[in-house]
This record gives structure tokens, sequence and C-alpha cells, in this order.
């Protein structure tokens, strides 16, 4: 049995050389001592300790693992007699401990270590020279040289160029860092981007080393309680809604994106009474002031106002039983836009609501996930028969569709428009290998996403700002 010490009392190496288990609960953790010839334990509070069972006896047999007191680590030679022609001799630096070498050769002789660029400890006083060649330093004689660990060497020490740490997005350590140990590892001093802190945990394969990352985004939730910042996996952007209670009367939590919810008003905020004369709250009271789908998120930050008074009295007062109702702004490329007042089919401004298309080379389609709009699609009879890329030709139906309708990529009411591009990929055929033009990955986005109709000029300009707001919102995951 093996005596237990705290911590505090256990002289410890850097180098753990085991583990065991208590007796009665717990694990032990091994340490060797300051003299590299006495054992020590930690842990156990009971302080107590049961020794490793896996020591062995090379050319004999070992000590049992019930009752040795010299097995301590796994692996280590431990023996209690040994077979013909082979006789029990000590174990440097382990005490007690003995190994079964040939019959005659005595006590095995004292490794000689080495020590380059530095001085070598004193061959008959080192207790940390455990094989012939290892490396095991006093201290460093060359400029720049610093101390570090002997691998599988409990205590000792090596002579090396310090390695060149580095630290994004931050400032590393200086030179010689004691938690820097190879090249190009994470070594941060202090994280000068902004949201950026220092990590909590080490760096992989670097004890007491930090990185910088990224902060995670502080969220709020208006009229409730947010979800916890630790627990949350809705919380995406700072200052975006991610509700977990509503705590104000009036107020309801609804969906917003997919997964993450925000308190919206209710006609109950409006307590029975409207600002404009002759007008009155009718109906149910737990109606929402303007649906999670009528907002009007920002693609990129995720934020939106929230609906107000003004929104509550659009979808909630009445007059002479005639309710009124908040009127979007659509349009209609290539074609005439329904009257806002009239159409029930315009949910957002700036979403596509046609009532009729001013050119055959344009049909009047249903948009599918827009609730009964219509769209002016382009047919491959907008190419008036001519292809830009030589050789290629408009050939097969005028009327087939650029792009079908299935196809357009909607998201919350908005599509991009095919444009001639879309066009002569699908129109235009090689007659000699028949083969249609290669968009090359084309993918536009139209000023439309915004709520614009825009041109083809101006939706070319905005083009690559529109499809990183795209992908910013598919890595999100909010839609797909």
């Amino acid at each position: 049995m093996l005596p237990g010490k705290n911590e505090a009392e256990a002289t410890s190496m850097p180098v753990e050389i085991g583990s065991a288990s208590c007796l009665g609960s717990g694990t032990a953790t091994f340490y060797c001592s300051q003299s590299g010839a006495e054992l020590q334990v930690a842990g156990c509070a009971d302080e107590t300790a049961t020794a490793p069972e896996n020591c062995k006896c090379d050319n004999g047999q070992k000590n049992p693992a019930h009752s040795t007191n010299t097995c301590y680590r796994n692996d280590q030679q431990d023996c209690m007699s040994c077979y013909n022609g082979f006789a029990l001799a000590p174990i440097p630096h382990i005490d007690d401990a003995q190994q079964c070498l040939p019959a005659g050769t005595g006590t095995p002789a004292t490794p000689t270590c080495r020590c380059d660029d530095g001085t070598m400890k004193a061959a008959d006083s080192t207790a940390t020279c455990y094989q012939n060649g290892q490396q095991d330093c006093d201290f460093c004689t060359e400029t720049d040289y610093v101390e570090r660990p002997v691998p599988n060497a409990p205590g000792a020490k090596q002579c090396r160029l310090p390695p060149v740490c580095g630290c994004d997005h931050g400032t590393k350590n200086p030179a010689g860092s004691a938690t820097c140990f190879t090249d190009g590892q994470q070594d941060c001093y202090e994280c000068t981007e902004p949201d950026y802190n220092l990590s909590d945990s080490d760096v992989p394969g670097a004890p007491g080393a930090r990185s910088c990352v990224l902060a995670a985004p502080v969220c709020e939730c208006q009229h409730g309680r947010k979800n916890p910042a630790e627990t949350t996996s809705t919380c995406y952007e700072p200052g975006q809604q991610d509700c977990l209670q509503c705590t104000d009367p009036g107020y309801v939590l609804t969906f917003i994106r997919m997964d993450w919810k925000a308190c919206l008003p209710t006609c109950e905020i409006l307590n029975g009474a409207c600002s404009a004369p002759g007008y009155n709250v009718t109906g149910d009271s737990s109606r929402l002031c303007r649906a999670g789908n009528e907002l009007d998120v920002n693609m990129t930050t995720l934020l939106f106002p929230l609906p107000n008074a003004t929104d509550c009295e659009a979808t909630c007062c009445t007059t002479a039983g005639t309710p009124t109702r908040h009127v979007f702004e659509c349009e209609c490329a290539n074609g005439e836009p329904k009257p806002a007042e009239e159409s029930q089919t315009c949910h957002r401004d700036g979403q596509q609501d046609c009532a009729q298309c001013f050119d055959s080379a344009y049909v009047l389609t249903d948009i599918p996930g827009v609730d009964g709009a219509q769209a002016c699609l382009p047919t491959c009879g907008v190419l008036g028969g001519a292809c830009s890329a030589p050789g290629y030709n408009v050939t097969g139906d005028s009327s087939q569709l650029c792009r079908a309708a299935g196809d357009l990529n909607v998201t919350n009411s908005l599509f991009s428009l095919p444009d001639m591009t879309d066009c002569e990929a699908t129109c235009c055929t090689n007659a000699t290998t028949e083969t249609h033009i290669a968009t090359g990955g084309h993918s536009k986005v139209e000023e439309v996403i915004f709520g614009g109709g825009g041109t083809n000029a101006s939706n070319e300009s905005t083009t690559n700002a529109t499809e990183e707001a795209v992908e910013a919102i598919q890595e999100k995951q909010c839609w797909s």
C-alpha cells in the first residue's frame, strides 16, 4: 500500500508517471519526487491508493498487484523472483524495485547522458538520467537556447531554440514563452481584434496556451426573456431577437425564421382603443399585428423593426364594419402590378405581384411559396432568335420558360428573376455538338431580393453584395 497526499503536499515533476484507483473511491495520481527516488501519490480522499496493476517482470515472476509496494507505473519491471540463469538486480532511480538480469551481471551500469548546447547534470548526482544518450541538462549555455522537457524522461531538461508561435487576431506571448511548444502554435497574450476573446481552454497539445476565439454574439429579447447565452443555439448575430419567453402583456412568442423566435405584439396592446376617430378594435384580440413572414428582416444581420402601434391599428382597427389592413407596395417587372389596395397576394414590399405581362415573350406564372402571387417570367422568345455565343442558335419551343418557377430561389416571398444569361443557357444550342451554353456556375440574384425591381444594369452592380448576403443567410441555416 502507498501513502496518499493532497496536491499541495505532493512535490511533483512536470510529467505524471501513472495513475491508479483509490481504496474506496476516487482516482490517485503518481508523481516522481524532486529527487526522483521516491514515489508520491495525490488525489485519494482516504489517503491510500492501490498500485498500478500492469507492472511486469521479464525473465521472472512479478510481484502480485494486490500486495506490491514497488510498482509505480505501468510496464515497469517489478520482479519477485527470476528464472534459471537470471538474478534479481536493483532498478536505477526506482526505490526497492528489482528486475531480472542475466546471472553474474550484478548491478546495471549507470546510464551515460549528455547535454547539447548546455551543461550536463553531474553524473554522480543526477536522478533524471534514465538511458544512454538521453539529454539531461543542468542549464543552457548557447545564446537564445532555452530549457525544454525531455519526452519520456520525467524531470529531465534539454536545450533547444525556442519555437516561433503566433496569435491570430491578437498579440502573442514574448519569445521563449513557457506555453509555446511548436512552431506555428497559437500562444496568445491578448486579443486585439473586435469580438475576439482569449479561449477558456488550452490550445490542443499546448498546456497553458491560449488562442483568440470569436466571442459568441449577444442577442436580446424585447418584451420578454432571451435564451441564456451559454446554452442558446439560435443566437446568430449581435442584437438579434432570440426570445425564450414573453413577459409583457399582449406579446406572443413567434417563430421568425425556422428556429429563432421573437415576442410580437397582438391587438391586445391597443387596450381596445384606436387613435383614428370612428375606428374601434374588433375581432380576436390575440391576432398578431404583423405576421412573422411579413417582417422586414435584414437578410445579413437578421435584424428587423418590431411591429409598433401603427402596425397594430392598421391590422386591428375597423370602421363601419370594414376592416383596414396594412397595404404593401408590390411591383411587376415586365408587366403591370396588381392594384395595391385590391391585391390579396401582395405580402411584402418589393414582391412580384403581376396582373398581366406587357410582352408576349413573358408569361404570367404562379410562383410557388408566395400564396397565389404571379410574376412575368421570360421565355426563349426574349432572345429574338439570336444567341450571343458564336455557333449557338435558339432551338426548340420559343414559349419555353428560361427558368421554371419551381427553380426560383424564393426567400420570404422575394426571389431572383431569370435574366438573359439564364435564357441563353436554356434556349441556345450548338448545332454541331448539341450542347447548351454553360452558365459557368452563374447564380444571378437581382436587386428584387432587397425589395427593388431594378433593371438588368442595376442588377449587375448589386449581384456580388446580394450573393454574399444569401450565403450569409444559408450559413445560419435559417432556410435553405
